[in-house]
């Protein structure tokens, strides 16, 4: 028992520790996204109030984020603090001709891009804690999809599914194809899919326009 106690748990264990570093904690990023995350001190039940008291007075919303940001482990800025509202049921563009930033904003909303500080709450789930929850209901498109897929997420927005389609690159072909996938889009929508599409230029098709960067925006042009 002193060998246990002593030797291994107050002494190798913590030394091993040290020597690994962080590397300690490394897990597979199949397994870190199948592994849940324990709320122990209730920082997620803070989130929850938090989020009940700001649906309390602007309404239910698909999306929210206020100063969502992403850096990694280096300290480099993936995702610079973004501020956004997506309304339910409608079409809601993200124009933005950098398409790393738009990319990893779009990852971010679909639960796949774990956000490091701020708030950011996908249908009533908070992230990252619920980044499972939020990947098992929203699909995360990064490239335009064909039609099939497309009906068939019409088809189930027909039989009453509350979805989420998170999708980039709709400009990226010709004109006439853009324009027709951006109608699609819309289609969607009418059926009662919330849709968030990435784009370079802002389509002439009724939106929703996202500018998750005003604040910065703002800061640089004053």
């Amino acid at each position: 028992m002193f060998v246990d106690a002593f030797l291994v748990r107050m002494t190798l264990v913590p030394a091993v520790l040290a020597l690994l570093g962080r590397r300690a904690w490394w897990l597979p990023r199949w397994l870190e996204a199948r592994v849940p995350q324990l709320d122990v001190e209730g920082a997620g039940l803070h989130a929850h109030l938090e989020h009940e008291a700001w649906v309390r007075d602007h309404g239910q919303v698909a999306v929210r984020a206020d100063g969502a940001e992403v850096v990694d482990r280096h300290g480099r800025t993936v995702l610079p603090p973004a501020t956004l509202v997506v309304p339910t049921g409608d079409l809601s563009v993200v124009a933005l001709e950098d398409t790393r930033t738009r990319a990893a904003l779009l990852a971010a909303l679909a639960g796949r891009l774990p956000v490091t500080d701020g708030v950011l709450v996908v249908q009533d789930r908070i992230l990252p804690t619920e980044a499972v929850a939020v990947r098992a209901r929203v699909w995360h498109l990064p490239r335009f999809p064909d039609a099939a897929l497309l009906e068939r997420l019409a088809s189930r927005a027909r039989a009453g599914a509350d979805l989420l389609l998170v999708v980039d690159g709709v400009d990226e072909a010709s004109v006439a194809v853009q324009l027709e996938r951006w109608h699609r889009l819309v289609g969607l929508a009418e059926l009662g899919v919330t849709v968030v599409a990435g784009a370079s230029t802002t389509p002439d098709v009724p939106h929703h326009p996202l500018r998750p960067f005003a604040a910065a925006e703002k800061e640089t042009v004053s």
